[in-house]
């Protein structure tokens, strides 16, 4: 499956998915409920993606601080948590 760029609103927000696994960079300043984060929002739902893990930390290009999230549909999300990953 390809590789497809879902959000890309730099610096702010990054969201690269392949229908099996998404990952998103969030600055803080860019709101979940924001018209900007909608693309991100549609493309988990579309795929029936589930959130395996998040977390914040410092980022330089982010402004301050950025969330990585990690979404996958929920076979992927198994398989992840059977090899110990999760």
């Amino acid at each position: 499956m390809a590789i497809v760029n879902v959000a890309a609103r730099p610096p702010f927000l990054l969201a690269v998915g392949d229908g099996i696994q998404l990952s998103v960079s969030r600055s803080l300043v860019v709101s979940t409920d924001s018209e900007g984060y909608q693309p991100v929002k549609d493309y988990i739902s579309e795929h029936g993606m589930v959130l395996v893990a998040t977390e914040t930390g410092p980022e330089e290009g982010m402004y301050g601080q950025v969330e990585q999230s990690h979404y996958a549909i929920p076979d992927a999300r198994q398989l992840l948590m059977m090899d110990g990953k999760l």
